[in-house]
Order: structure tokens, then sequence, then C-alpha cells
């Protein structure tokens, strides 16, 4: 499949221009660039862009999507020990759908529900990862769960890590050093804020999953694309720069995952109102059992 996004600003480690195109096909960037984009390009099955529209890096998202529906109560990750399937799928399913409409196509997914949180990132149709804890902070990984987790490893699609938090991480799972979300974090421009240096971060986790540099030729294709021609976040100037984003939510127009368009036009592709009343209902009881648990 090849998307062409023309007459776009770029934004990105290595690439800054105000007019320009980036092509995507089998879900990688094919080229990008200033000005129009070559002959043999032009031919897509998907074209965007457009005047006042910034296409930037995909945003990668360090969360435990499961805690989602009850980010106002306070709860850890040990909340997942209440919950069965179908209640952490619905959980972590409406999180990736926030989190993917805001300009996160990928997602470090921490969880101890790996069957439940792969799942639901398939349905998303978000890439990323599944950081599966271990220590004494974190509830016990079930043996049917770590199997699990091994399979998806050994596979690829979605890929697994052990994260040493303290305990022993088992054998099959590659380990890696605790990284801790930082509360519900829903939107990139909030955690832009945050950030001395955005770009230094979106290598950091662009490196440790092997997508290549953010948004260069042969890379991954994790891009999301901006409306940036009204409030909010309008710019005064379509020269592309970082500080144009901080304090304010641009309008998600599209998101792009792997190739794949997730968002299009704000709308989610792959999860739709009926799924949200869905996991409203399948969580009501969820939702008290949790509350009582609190006490």
């Amino acid at each position: 499949m090849r998307l062409l996004f023309v007459d776009v600003a770029v934004l990105s480690p290595r690439e800054r221009f105000a007019r320009g195109y980036v092509s995507v096909r089998d879900g990688r960037i094919e080229d990008l660039g200033e000005g129009e984009p070559p002959a043999e390009l032009r031919v897509a099955e998907l074209v965007g862009g457009g005047h006042g529209r910034l296409v930037v890096p995909g945003f990668i998202a360090l969360a435990a999507p499961v805690l989602y529906p009850f980010r106002g109560l306070g709860v850890g990750l040990r909340v997942e020990d209440l919950l069965d399937y179908r209640e952490a799928y619905y959980a972590a399913l409406m999180g990736l759908y926030e989190l993917s409409v805001s300009g996160y196509p990928v997602v470090l997914a921490v969880t101890t529900k790996v069957s439940a949180v792969a799942d639901a990132m398939r349905a998303a149709g978000v890439t990323g990862a599944v950081l599966i804890p271990f220590g004494p902070s974190y509830p016990a990984l079930e043996s049917d769960e770590l199997e699990k987790a091994r399979s998806l490893a050994e596979t690829g699609k979605i890929r697994v890590y052990a994260m040493k938090c303290g305990g022993e991480t088992p054998e099959g799972l590659k380990a890696i050093d605790c990284m801790e979300p930082a509360g519900w974090t829903g939107s990139p421009w909030i955690e832009l804020c945050r950030l001395d240096n955005p770009e230094e971060r979106l290598r950091k986790y662009w490196g440790m999953l092997g997508y290549g540099e953010p948004l260069e030729k042969g890379s991954e294709a994790h891009l999301v694309v901006l409306d940036l021609t009204e409030p909010p976040a309008w710019t005064p100037s379509m020269e592309p720069g970082w500080e144009w984003l901080r304090g304010s939510t641009p309008r998600v127009e599209m998101v792009v995952a792997g190739g794949q368009p997730i968002v299009d036009g704000g709308q989610h592709l792959y999860i739709g109102l009926s799924d949200c009343e869905k996991a409203r209902e399948v969580l009501a009881e969820a939702l008290d059992r949790v509350k009582n648990h609190l006490g």
C-alpha cells in the first residue's frame, strides 16, 4: 500500500521544511523531500496533506492502558489482579483508543495481562511492545500469560520485553531495565511541554524498538498529520519547530502505524461507538469491584 502526503510541512530529527512531501510504501518511508514529489511517486492508494498540515514522527507512549478507565482513582498496576480477560481487554482498548487519536501510533504497554493487551493492540491497529514488570511491587505473571508472552516474542508481531523491576526475569524474554509510566498521559502535547529535547526521546524509543530514524527514508512508517490551519495550535509560520506545538493541543488529522492509517479525519478507523458502549457495559461491574477494593 502506498500513501502520499503532499504540500505539507515536515518536522523530524533530521528533516525540517515548510513545504514538501512524504511517500509511504509497504510500511516504510519510501521518500520525502521539499517541493513536489517525483512523477513516479504521484500515484497512491491514499493521498493526504495539503496547506497548513504538518507531518511529525509518530509519538511513542509509555503507558499502562488497562488502567485507563480507573485513571481517576489513583490505582496502580495491581488492580489488574481484579480483572478478567474481557474486562482487561476492553479497558486496554479504550486506553489505546485515546492514545491513538491523540497522536500515539506506537505504545509501550506496561501490563501483566499480556493476552488481553496484545489482542487490544491488534484490534486498535497500534504497534509497539508489551512490557511485563517483574518485581515485588507488581502482580505475579500467571503461567498461561508467560507462555503467551513467549509465543508473541517468537512471532515478533508484537515485541515483548521482561522489565527488571527488582525481581527475576524469565527465560525466553528479552530483559530490559524497569520503565514506569508517570501516571496517565493521554496527550503527547502535554508530554512535549515536559521535554527539553523531544527529538532525543523519539530517538531513544525508536532505537529501542528498532524502527530506524524517525521520518527518515527507509524507516518504519509511524507518523502523525496535524491540521494547523486554525486554532487550536494555529502557528504564525509554517516553518516547522517543536516550540509551536508546546502548550496547545493540535487537531490530529491522520495517524499512521506501520504504514497503515488508523485515524483519519480525527476518527478512529478500527474502533467505533459500539466498542465504547460495549466497554462501558463490560466495565461497569469491574469499576464497582475496584472501588470496593479501595474501600
